[in-house]
């Protein structure tokens, strides 16, 4: 029974996390000029974000953790920015201000991130091929699986990145504990992939 209800609760949360506040915290709380921006994926789907535009032709997507908005990566962005980077925070659907239902092991990051990627690539002062990404923990996933899928990603930093999809888990151990651990994020993933319809990304080994 506990083999099946924990992984069936887990899906069911990452499936069904509501959209955390965003805080009072922006760019200009760093001393960073910024625009409000909206982006819309290629399912239709509203994402909310905002864009410090580039002094040095590249540009970076910031992508928040699990349950995160775009709060969580302001430090690293004033980072970017000061170094003359365009950087684009943006929270996840179903995240933040942004619309579409959450999936919280990162599935829908490759339709969010291109949509974040053809944003950047329209604005005046970025270079095409000085596209690249930052994210944390399923950011850093989504990152990963996004540049895979879309070659006008040129570069990932991926911080705390672990995976999205038992493919992902390659490294987990042989014998009757692996067995278990791999039929319970089977059952997991499975019963996330049906609650969510969204589609199973690329795998990141």
């Amino acid at each position: 029974f506990e083999f099946m209800l924990f992984p069936l609760t887990m899906a069911v949360f990452a499936t069904n996390e509501p959209p955390g506040p965003l805080g009072p915290a922006t760019p200009a709380s760093y001393g960073l000029a910024y625009h409000d921006v909206a982006l819309r994926t290629a399912d239709g789907v509203r994402l909310s974000a905002w864009y410090i535009p580039s002094r040095n032709g590249a540009a970076v997507v910031l992508l928040p953790g699990s349950g995160s908005t775009r709060s969580a990566v302001l430090a690293q962005a004033a980072v970017l920015a000061r170094h003359g980077y365009g950087t684009l925070l943006m929270d996840g659907r179903g995240h933040g201000r942004s619309g579409g239902h959450a999936m919280d092991f990162g599935w829908w990051g490759d339709r969010d991130t291109a949509a974040a990627v053809s944003f950047l690539a329209r604005q005046p002062g970025v270079s095409v091929g000085k596209i690249a990404t930052l994210g944390e923990s399923m950011g850093g996933e989504q990152g990963i699986a996004a540049m895979g899928a879309d070659p006008r990603i040129r570069a990932v930093v991926a911080e705390g990145a672990t995976g999205q999809q038992l493919a992902d888990h390659g490294w987990k151990p042989a014998g009757l504990t692996g067995i278990l651990e791999r039929g319970v994020e089977w059952v997991q993933y499975t019963a996330a992939g049906l609650l969510s319809g969204a589609p199973r990304p690329m795998s990141i080994p």
